[in-house]
């Protein structure tokens, strides 16, 4: 109060100039404390805020008090998969038991949700012929009709309006998730179909591009890049189909700060050349693993390069989501696997890798703290 104080003794036209400075002061302080509410600490107010999301399967409550834990109720999103082979396994028999309870279980959490669209299976898919399994066993490979996706991904936005976004299928532009190889032609046909479904069900839906791997740096074998891709999208009619572009920009163990905002702006520069800068980009997965190995860090590293990656893509205003990949280890590491490689349009059996947040038993990792520090 001594700083104030001459002001407070003022009489007459004085004291009414001081009233006046001072509320103006209060009014000052008020516009910066609501302005920058959502602001990082260290950074400059954003022009929409960043929604923070991680990978989860949610089939559990465990998920659901996992994700709720980094965050009150709407600050933490989910990206959970949506499978086509689960959800309509024959012609027109919908089992939606599953996805219900998961949503019913987000929504009661407070927990917005991403739904990836995907994939294709045994029964509609000529090239998955070879398939080992039941007729609706998961094919990496297009669907011969892509109209019977797109009515899958119409079905399921109408049944769950609920659910505001939602990604066409996942990292199309690598061959393991679209095979044989990546055909950005037939994607946008997909595309083209199921954004058109979507927005007919429920036309508040945002419908993002399925998320593209980079396609350069550590571990991208197969893959077309990010940027000639999305290039292609646009070179094939794609522009009008999708709300938003899904980027998964991983580089192996590599820190963030040497490379993450050039990645991300190659996506941007390709949107901003085909005057489509307007639309957002969502780091649809971003994450480090630990462990051993070429590209495993320790889990004070991860939680370390969650922050500083987090940072990054604070500062990048046109990106407007980033979802960890993942919420958790889901491979008990006390059972033994023995990794084998796909077949045709089949997807092989991996050696269990540790993104999580936190460890299969659930309990934490340090990066679910620095995860929870970037909302407070």
């Amino acid at each position: 109060m001594k700083r104030l104080a001459p002001f407070l003794e003022l009489k007459g036209p004085k004291s009414f100039l001081a009233a006046c400075i001072l509320l103006a002061l209060a009014a000052l302080g008020a516009f910066l404390y609501f302005a920058c509410r959502d602001v990082l600490p260290g950074h400059s107010p954003r022009n929409d805020p960043l929604l923070l999301g991680t990978n989860a399967i949610l089939y559990n409550t465990q998920d659901a008090d996992l994700i709720s834990s980094l965050g009150g109720p709407g600050k933490v999103s989910a990206r959970v998969t949506y499978y086509w082979n689960d959800i309509e396994p024959a012609d027109g028999n919908w089992q939606f038991a599953v996805y219900d309870d998961l949503v019913k279980r987000a929504t009661n959490a407070g927990i917005p949700l991403l739904g990836i669209l995907g994939y294709s299976m045994k029964r509609v898919s000529v090239a998955a012929a070879d398939l080992q399994g039941d007729p609706w066993a998961i094919s990496f490979c297009p669907p011969d009709d892509i109209g019977q996706f797109a009515t899958f991904a119409g079905t399921v936005a109408a049944r769950y309006p609920e659910v505001h976004y939602w990604e066409i299928w996942n990292e199309p532009n690598a061959a393991y998730f679209w095979r044989p190889s990546p055909d950005p032609a037939r994607y946008v046909q997909l595309l083209k179909l199921s954004y058109d479904a979507i927005k007919s069900a429920n036309p508040k839906a945002v419908v993002a591009l399925g998320g593209l791997s980079p396609g350069a740096g550590a571990g991208q074998l197969n893959t077309t890049e990010a940027a000639s891709f999305l290039e292609s999208v646009y070179q094939d009619g794609g522009k009008k189909y999708f709300d938003a572009v899904g980027f998964h920009p991983y580089n192996g163990g590599v820190p963030p700060d040497s490379y993450l905002a050039g990645y991300v702006n190659s996506v941007r520069d390709v949107m901003t050349r085909n005057q489509d800068g307007s639309k957002p980009v969502w780091i649809t997965e971003i994450g480090w693993v630990v462990g051993g190995g070429t590209n495993g860090l320790s889990e004070a590293q991860q939680a370390d390069y969650l922050s500083r990656s987090f940072s990054i893509l604070y500062n990048l205003n046109y990106v407007q989501q980033v979802y960890w990949y993942n919420l958790k280890d889901y491979s008990n590491p006390a059972t033994h696997v023995t990794p084998s490689p796909g077949t045709g349009c089949s997807p092989g059996i991996g050696t269990p890798v540790d993104y999580g947040l936190f460890h299969y038993d659930g309990s934490p990792r340090p990066a679910a703290a620095a995860f929870r520090k970037t909302l407070q």
